[in-house]
């Protein structure tokens, strides 16, 4: 039977006052989730909290994965329309929220995202990045335009494609995959991972456990300006070998 550990931390970094980040981290239920406010401090913070609180009750055990996968689906269009009202009764342009979900069970795991909130994946030695992000850079990368070297200092970075939010229709995207034991998985804002280096995650990931991983790590985007805010969820997965499937 497999089992997981994991920790969180956010900050809102070393310019900003206040945090538009929010993270839910239901290990008890194998649910993450990181999302990423957007459309000026008060209206961001309340964009990614609203996400999170749609995901509070959501129970993971006992269920299928198409359940499972279109109810976070569900429940991610619900927030957009919320969202939506919101921005109208308050006639604001865009409150929004990127998105990336994780669940993890003994028998499957997915990830579901929206905007330029990242899920990465150490297995075996190897960093990977689950995600793939609905921005303006990505698409330049996916076409051939620039490299992703190009991608990491472009003037266009922050531009994205899709969050929930910016419009009427919303459009997640899944990943399914098979969860191992010694997977180690990491969900991430992009203040983080745009001032800590792959090799950095890689070598923290495997040699720290969760606590102690996202403590190194915060620190080490803090260390490095973290101009926006940044938050991070580590996850550890393991045998239980008191328990069998």
């Amino acid at each position: 039977m497999l089992t997981w550990t994991a920790a969180q931390r956010t900050d809102p970094g070393t310019r900003r006052r206040v945090n538009e980040d929010a993270l839910l981290s239901s290990t008890g239920q194998g649910l993450w989730l990181v999302a990423d406010g957007m459309g000026g401090h008060a209206a961001g913070d309340y964009a990614s909290q609203l996400m999170v609180s749609q995901f509070r009750d959501l129970v993971v055990r006992q269920r299928g994965l198409v359940e499972l996968v279109n109810e976070v689906d569900d429940r991610i269009r619900q927030t957009n329309e919320q969202l939506l009202r919101y921005a109208r009764a308050n006639n604001a342009a865009t409150v929004g929220t990127t998105v990336v979900v994780l669940v993890l069970t003994p028998q499957f795991g997915f990830c579901t995202w929206v905007g330029d909130s990242r899920l990465y994946r150490v297995r075996q030695g190897r960093h990977e990045l689950l995600t793939r992000d609905h921005s303006l850079v990505q698409q330049l990368v996916d076409t051939g335009e620039i490299s992703d070297v190009e991608a990491d200092t472009h003037p266009s970075r922050n531009v994205l494609l899709r969050a929930v939010g910016a419009g009427v229709q919303v459009h997640p995207s899944v990943q399914v995959f098979q969860p191992q034991p010694g997977d180690l998985y990491l969900l991430c804002s992009d203040g983080f991972y745009h001032e800590v280096h792959d090799s950095v995650v890689l070598d923290v990931l495997q040699e720290c456990p969760p606590r102690e991983a996202v403590d190194v790590l915060l620190e080490t985007a803090l260390c490095g300006g973290a101009d926006d805010n940044v938050s991070l969820i580590a996850i550890r997965v393991q045998n239980d070998p008191d328990r069998t499937a």
